[in-house]
């Protein structure tokens, strides 16, 4: 049995958290701090794991070993499921519209003397890191939603439908491996430029959430 098999990959990792978050979230009213955390926490999850799970599979296309079969099965499995599986994005919307509910409740807060562990001269700016960060994860929702026909939804679509097309040409051997090779050697430049504005957005985001993390704690 092939060695893959047996490693969880990003996906899988990020989905196992978002259940042990959400089972979190149940014990808190929706208004309470700590739900909010664990909104934000859960929301970095979701797009660590989309994020993760691109770059895994990428990886994994690059060097797999086109004499196995199965783990060209795994590959194309992965992508499938990666693309045409709502595993993260439902995860991510929960925590925006959980988000949202507490928006009201922060405001709120920040004008007048409240429950929620705040230092005064910092509610103000919290209100405003808070509304940035909401704006944020919504656009990146709806970048998700309007990449999702033909090609599916994620990151580097365009690139994972490709590569799962030529994959299933590879099983069913109407084209060689090294269709797959040339196809990630020539497109590695424009993944380039999108990893660097998906680490550009993920430190901002990570940089808004931790403001807003200690500010509440």
């Amino acid at each position: 049995m092939d060695a893959l098999e047996y490693v969880k990959f990003p996906l899988e990792i990020a989905l196992e958290e978002i259940e042990k978050q959400r089972e979190k979230i149940t014990k808190y009213e929706k208004d309470d701090v700590e739900a909010c955390k664990l909104y934000m926490a859960m929301a970095k999850t979701a797009i660590d794991g989309l994020v993760k799970e691109a770059q895994s599979i990428m990886l994994q296309a690059r060097s797999i070993d086109n004499k196995n079969p199965q783990e060209i099965d795994i590959l194309y499995e992965r992508i499938n499921k990666y693309l045409y599986t709502d595993n993260l994005r439902p995860a991510l919307n929960d925590s925006i519209s959980g988000l949202n509910g507490i928006s009201d409740a922060m405001i709120t807060h920040a004008n007048r003397p409240l429950q929620w562990p705040w230092i005064k001269r910092i509610r103000q700016g919290s209100v405003e890191n808070f509304q940035n960060l909401l704006q944020q994860l919504t656009d990146f929702l709806q970048g998700l939603q309007s990449k999702y026909l033909p090609g599916g939804s994620g990151m580097l679509v365009s690139d994972l439908y490709e590569i799962m097309r030529i994959v299933d040409n590879i099983r069913e051997k109407k084209v060689e491996y090294s269709e797959l090779a040339v196809f990630i050697e020539s497109s590695e430049k424009d993944r380039s430029n999108t990893y660097n504005e998906w680490l550009k957005l993920n430190g901002e985001l990570t940089e808004i959430f931790e403001k807003i993390r200690t500010t509440i704690r």
